[in-house]
């Protein structure tokens, strides 16, 4: 978008704000740790899932419609998942109100019944490229392929992206039923679907790996925000593509931290003003830890 203009809309016309947090590749790490990423000798505490509540519950007083996304990953168990509760990756995201999420490769390396149970437990998952054999036209009945939330009149449409390599990552028994179709063309075809339903802003939760989530926003119009998850490392500052403007934002793992996004967007001029992410260290000493969360968790 160009700058000047940018500038015109925002002091023309007045702008709403749509608050989103999101979080990715949690792997299941819910307890207390500590930030050697910020002194490896002496590392500041970590809260994990309670500073992350307790960070939520301010959010929430402040933005009425918060919008909580995760971008996949939620368990642990890279090989096997054998030590990892379903119930209580369940419990988590239920009790934390997440609105939508996108599985991660970890949840198809679990078992058959991982995906269809954390659905059954109530966790709105979104991926748009998962898709049944032989009938790729079919998606799964416990995944949707869209969401499309209303926050104060403006529409925010968000589609999911696992990674296209689904094939050689998953376990045998989804690779056999299941496949992942590419992700620059379901993209375009995402917002192309999410623009004619009326979407303000579009979101992606991409579980597809930073190398990818590039390559996406060049060759795909029309993405507002990339809430980046899966391989790859997190990133310090938003990346925002030349061409296309699309931005990605990505936490780093392990529940060190989530992401803060701000979307400033005018109904008036139909567009997106502008934006300010934060991307949120959950430090114990400064997100006081829930004493019922961490009895939880």
């Amino acid at each position: 978008m160009n700058i000047l203009l940018s500038l015109l809309i925002v002091f023309s016309f007045k702008t709403d704000t749509v608050c989103v947090v999101f979080t990715n590749d949690i792997v299941a790490q819910f307890g207390a740790g500590k930030a050697t990423f910020i002194n490896p000798d002496f590392p500041p505490p970590l809260g994990g899932a309670a500073s992350f509540y307790t960070f939520l519950s301010d959010e929430r007083a402040r933005h009425k419609d918060l919008l909580l996304f995760d971008s996949g990953n939620m368990t642990g168990g890279f090989i096997t998942g054998d030590s990892v509760s379903l119930d209580m990756v369940a419990d988590f995201y239920k009790k934390m109100g997440y609105n939508a999420i996108c599985p991660g490769i970890r949840e198809f390396i679990l078992g058959k019944t991982s995906i269809k149970g954390l659905s059954q437990k109530g966790l709105s998952l979104i991926a748009s490229n998962i898709v049944e054999r032989p009938d790729t036209l079919v998606h799964p009945d416990f995944i949707s392929p869209y969401r499309i939330f209303n926050v104060r009149g403006v529409k925010v449409g968000v589609f999911g992206l696992v990674t296209e390599n689904f094939d050689i990552m998953a376990m045998d028994w989804w690779s056999k039923h299941y496949m992942a179709a590419r992700e620059i063309q379901t993209a375009r075809n995402m917002v192309r679907l999410l623009k004619s339903k009326g979407a303000d802003i579009i979101v992606l939760l991409s579980n597809t790996g930073f190398t990818h989530e590039k390559r996406i926003a060049k060759a795909t119009e029309g993405i507002d925000f990339i809430l980046g998850g899966g391989q790859g490392f997190g990133l310090w500052s938003p990346y925002e593509d030349a061409k296309t403007h699309t931005v990605i934002v990505r936490n780093y793992s392990y529940f060190s931290n989530c992401g803060r996004l701000q979307i400033f967007y005018s109904r008036a001029a139909s567009v997106v003003t502008g934006y300010k992410y934060d991307r949120i260290s959950l430090m114990s000493e400064q997100y006081a830890p829930s004493r019922k969360i961490e009895d939880e968790f």
